[in-house]
C-alpha cells in the first residue's frame, strides 16, 4: 500500500485519503481508504454525509496477525470501524480486496464480484506468451510485425500519447466515469 495512490485519487477525483489503524491483542489492521462526499444527491439535504470507498486501486483492510487470530481481529476491527464511521457521517462502504492477498477470507460479508487477471512477470517470457489465449498471441504477433515497441518513458509527450490511447480504450469499452483518469494521474504515478 502506498500513500501515493490515495493522493492520486485525491488529485484525480477530489477524494479525501484516510487511514484507519486498529490494534488489539489479536493483531493489527491498517486500512487505507478514500472518503467521498455524497451530498450531491438531493435527498440528503444539507448534512455532510460521506461514503467510504477506495479508488479503483485495490485497498482493503490489511491484517497483521496469526491466522488463528484473524477472525477475532476482524470482528473487533469491524466493530471499531463501524463506530468511527457513525461518528464521522460515513453511511456506506465499498472495498476492493487485493487479489494477491487472502485477507478477504476473514470478512464474512465479502462478496466476489469479478475475476482478476494478472500476469506473473517473474516467469520466462516464452512461458508467459504461451499462457495467453490464441487471440491474444495473434494480436501480439501482429503488433510485432507492425513494429510496435514497448518502452518506459517519463517524457510528458509520451505520457500524453499513452493517455490518449488509454482514454480511447476506456471509451471503446464503455468504462464507467471513474476509470477516465486525467493525464496528471499518469505523470504523478511515474514520479
Amino acid at each position: 500500500y502506498s500513500s501515493n495512490f490515495s493522493l492520486l485519487s485525491q488529485l484525480n477525483h477530489g477524494n479525501c485519503p484516510c487511514l484507519f489503524y486498529y490494534s488489539d491483542e489479536n493483531g493489527i489492521v491498517v486500512y487505507p481508504f478514500v472518503r467521498r462526499l455524497i451530498n450531491s444527491l438531493s435527498f440528503f439535504g444539507d448534512k455532510e454525509l460521506y461514503w467510504d470507498t477506495i479508488s479503483f486501486e485495490y485497498s482493503n483492510p490489511h491484517l497483521v496477525a496469526d491466522n488463528d487470530n484473524k477472525r477475532l481481529l476482524v470482528l473487533a476491527f469491524q466493530n471499531a470501524f463501524h463506530k468511527w464511521c457513525l461518528g464521522n457521517n460515513i453511511v456506506c462502504e465499498y472495498v476492493r480486496f487485493h487479489p494477491l492477498f487472502d485477507d478477504y477470507k476473514y470478512f464474512s460479508d465479502a462478496k466476489k464480484v469479478k475475476d482478476v487477471i494478472y500476469i506473473d512477470l517473474e516467469k520466462p517470457e516464452d512461458e508467459i506468451f504461451a499462457s495467453f489465449n490464441k487471440q491474444c498471441r495473434k494480436a501480439v504477433r501482429n503488433a510485432e510485425k507492425r513494429g510496435v515497441k514497448a518502452r518506459f518513458s517519463k517524457n510528458r509527450d509520451d505520457i500524453l500519447g499513452f493517455w490518449k490511447l488509454y482514454k480511447d480504450t476506456m471509451l471503446r469499452h464503455s468504462a464507467s466515469e471513474s476509470y477516465f483518469l486525467r493525464p496528471s494521474f499518469f505523470q504523478h504515478i511515474l514520479n
